[in-house]
């Protein structure tokens, strides 16, 4: 029950539904202590951060995969790594605290 509403949560903010360019200040605090906008962010600009293919955006207006997730999402190619270490810091912090429940909280 509880889980169905901390990950509709954690969709919204994480950036999927509504970009974290065009998220109100007030919520980017909340996409940055999401762990699934890092998975979101390395997958997308790991795959496509770095495609220089040209599309059309508009009619009469073209631009590059790159430039695209870079403008529109904010997002940069450099940023991947620190995404994969972030990602392994949640999951070392989730595991600590499932260790340190298991311990000192008895059901």
């Amino acid at each position: 029950i509880m889980s169905s509403s901390i990950y509709s949560v954690w969709f919204i903010f994480a950036g999927f539904f509504i970009p974290y360019a065009s998220m109100p200040v007030w919520w980017s605090w909340y996409y940055w202590l999401n762990p699934l906008s890092y998975m979101l962010y390395g997958i997308i600009t790991s795959q496509l951060g770095d495609d220089q293919h040209v599309v059309q955006v508009q009619p009469g207006e073209t631009s590059t995969v790159q430039e695209l997730l870079r403008n529109n999402l904010g997002f940069e190619s450099w940023f991947v790594r620190w995404c994969a270490l972030i990602k392994a810091g949640f999951i070392i912090a989730m595991m600590v605290a499932i260790v340190a429940a298991l311990k000192f909280l008895s059901f």
